[in-house]
């Protein structure tokens, strides 16, 4: 006993491991520091963030589990209804947590397998941007991100009940984080010899279900098996998907970066651990893990944030693929990527370029390359002006000529956050998500005008196939229209007022 403990002793003690270990610990405040002065406003710039946000104010005040959508994300919707206090800024302040978590895990992932520069490899995925902006905000991503992380790191400590916990808590957060479970079958697969092999991985995967589908029992029970349900809204354009897959992930300095690495490294010749790793054949977990993830991805390509659960991998293959030089570019480019160079267009949530910017301009639309507001600045300012819109819509609902009806779509959400639905059932005015095929005919009967936010006319007619244009539906972007009746009402009513004063 005093033998083990001796030599417990010399191993904590050592030099190395106390230096590592102090690493990681200023590793984890310090990535903590540059998320804490962005964890404002609001809860993101996704509506789904604000969903979320909803879903555990509902719970909290019902105690009746309610999915944000569907196939819902029971965690994180639970654990924040749990909060004693429901604020935008505690909410992301523990997905700024989980990220810190996070970014340490991952260095300590990379320093077992044999990376160069571990803790600069985890700075690198610290502040790749769509890792960086899904930080700040009150999303499930990273949590799972997080978890993944965990369950990896204790397959590779062999702690298989502890990975199958954390595994399975990952897929509470986010049902697609389930596709790693076959490559971290292969991993076990690597670490035992073949006669434990089948037991281990029977063990590990029994944990893994069990805790996950203990997570979605309160979906089950609400729900049934209808909650395997995904929102799905048309398959997007090319081009959409290509800048989901690269300037949305890494920026326009980081994918520059990326190009010049990976030609670099080509050019010598450097093809080192791209398909063999020493450690518990570790690339093919990674590129099985990657191939998974990309695949769910173009089932249903509307986010690149569905990327995150394969950028961990991706950016450990980065590593040991290029080389030394050729990732210190890259790594260098990443850094710089939040703050520089950012790309905007003019969406339903437009915002000024910079005085230094290029433009290019199709029809009504513009694509701005800002050169001072990186995507990280651009995020903050549209995640401002968005709550500014929403507000301005909502106060000025009732200048609208009454009955009124709005088909507010993923605005609506904003709306829930912002104001109590007593404030948002206003005489004579209806918001509406969506407008099914017999409230269009009953407002027609009733002489209803018709309006939508922006965005909306596209959304409707995607999912109901319905065109508001045809049936006379109007823009509504909060502006107070001069022609419209209410205001002119309103005005005449107050010079006959100021008239009677004056006599």
């Amino acid at each position: 006993m005093k033998t083990k403990c001796a030599l417990l002793w010399m191993r904590l003690s050592s030099p190395g491991k106390s230096r590592h270990e102090l690493s990681l610990v200023f590793l984890f405040f310090a990535v903590l520091s540059t998320r804490l002065f962005l964890l404002q406003p609001g809860y993101g710039l996704d509506a789904d963030a604000w969903r979320l946000a909803n879903a555990a104010k509902r719970i909290a005040e019902s105690g009746i589990y309610q999915a944000s959508r569907l196939p819902g994300y029971p965690i994180p919707e639970i654990v924040y209804s749990l909060l004693p206090i429901h604020t935008p800024i505690l909410f992301n302040l523990i997905t700024a947590l989980f990220s810190a978590l996070a970014v340490v895990e991952f260095a300590r992932i990379g320093r077992r397998i044999g990376v160069f520069y571990p803790i600069l490899t985890a700075w690198v995925l610290a502040l790749t941007p769509l890792f960086f902006i899904n930080s700040c905000v009150t999303m499930d991503y990273i949590w799972a991100v997080a978890l993944i992380l965990f369950s990896y790191s204790l397959v590779l400590d062999r702690r298989f009940l502890g990975a199958g916990l954390c595994l399975g808590l990952a897929i509470g957060c986010r049902l697609t984080t389930a596709a790693v479970i076959l490559p971290f079958l292969l991993t076990i697969h690597s670490l035992l010899p073949r006669s434990e092999r089948i037991r281990t991985s029977l063990r590990f995967l029994a944990f893994t279900l069990v805790t996950a589908t203990l997570c979605y029992t309160p979906v089950l029970d609400r729900y049934g098996w209808s909650f395997l349900t995904f929102y799905e809204t048309g398959y997007p354009q090319a081009t959409r998907i290509v800048y989901r897959l690269t300037v949305e992930v890494w920026g326009v300095t980081g994918l520059g970066g990326l190009l010049v690495a990976v030609i670099w490294s080509l050019l010598r010749e450097k093809r080192r651990h791209l398909f063999s790793h020493p450690v518990a054949g570790f690339t093919r977990t990674a590129w099985t893990a990657v191939l998974l993830f990309l695949a769910v991805f173009f089932r249903l390509p509307h986010e690149a944030e569905y990327l995150l659960a394969a950028l961990p991998f991706f950016l450990l293959l980065l590593n040991l693929f290029l080389g030394k030089r050729p990732f210190l570019l890259f790594a260098s480019a990443v850094i710089l990527s939040p703050i520089f160079l950012g790309v905007h267009h003019t969406d339903f949530v437009p915002i000024s370029p910079s005085p230094l910017h290029f433009s290019m301009h199709r029809g009504k639309e513009s694509l701005f390359l800002d050169f001072i507001k990186g995507p990280l600045w651009i995020h903050q300012e549209k995640r401002a002006d968005l709550i500014r819109r929403s507000r301005r819509i909502v106060d000025n609902l009732a200048h609208l000529p009454k009955p009124a009806i709005v088909v507010t779509g993923w605005w609506h959400e904003f709306f829930d956050g912002l104001y109590s639905d007593e404030y948002l059932q206003q005489p004579n005015i209806r918001l509406q998500r969506l407008l099914e095929p017999e409230d269009m005919g009953r407002s027609l009967m009733m002489g209803t005008a018709i309006y939508y936010l922006p965005g909306q006319d596209e959304t409707q007619y995607i999912l109901t196939g319905i065109d508001l244009h045809h049936y006379g539906g109007r823009l509504y972007d909060g502006s107070l229209a001069p022609e419209d009746s209410v205001v002119q009402e309103r005005r005449s009513d107050a010079k006959e007022e100021s008239g009677k004063k004056d006599e």
